[in-house]
């Protein structure tokens, strides 16, 4: 009888090789200003994925997906027709959203509510020819953040030859977070559209 020898498998060789690679970083955190922390690439996909849904209504004119992944609340309060009506100046001015899919967002702000059942995310995007503002706050739904409202807009391109990157509780300095009842303050830069969180009634 001949019999053939069996090749190792894969899985032996690919973990031979991984073997040698470098123990992956710890994660880095954002903490709020009561001591709740937050992951930053956990942060960093709540606004991409915003700003992906905003970007997507802005170029097809249909606010209905951006309206039903938010908040109850919020999506109770705006119906695609008033969503679209806020983000009006946003669509036909800029800036593009795009680039908040590839670079990384610098959060100044992360705020929480005493409970923390909302948090708030302040920052821009690093994009050229204009950066992107953000003012986002989120609500926990269950498991998961949902947005309850958003503050998006455009400014002049940082130059940091000449200016230092702002430390987190610099610039721009938002308003406390929002709580129902109350509206988002946008960040102090120009250019931008806010959508008010929902009022209780």
């Amino acid at each position: 009888m001949i019999t053939h020898k069996l090749a190792p498998p894969l899985l032996a060789a690919v973990l031979l090789v991984s073997g040698g690679l470098a123990a992956p970083l710890p994660a880095q955190v954002l903490t709020a200003p009561g001591g709740v922390t937050i992951e930053q690439s956990y942060a960093t996909a709540l606004v991409r994925d915003t700003l992906a849904a905003i970007s997507q209504a802005n170029r097809t004119g249909n606010y209905t997906v951006l309206r039903d992944i938010a908040a109850p609340s919020f999506a109770a309060s705006n119906d695609p027709a008033a969503l679209g009506a806020f983000f009006s100046n946003l669509r036909s001015a800029g800036p593009d959203l795009l680039p908040a899919l590839a670079l990384d967002p610098e959060i100044l702000r992360f705020e929480t509510t005493p409970d923390s059942r909302q948090l708030r995310l302040v920052g821009y995007i690093p994009a050229y020819p204009e950066h992107i503002s953000f003012d986002l706050t989120f609500e926990q739904v269950q498991a998961a953040w949902r947005v309850n409202g958003m503050s998006v807009g455009g400014f002049a391109p940082i130059d940091r030859t000449e200016q230092p990157r702002p430390a987190p509780g610099g610039a721009p300095t938002p308003s406390p977070a929002p709580v129902p009842g109350q509206e988002a303050t946008p960040p102090n830069v120009s250019g931008g559209d806010e959508v008010p969180a929902p009022r209780a009634e």
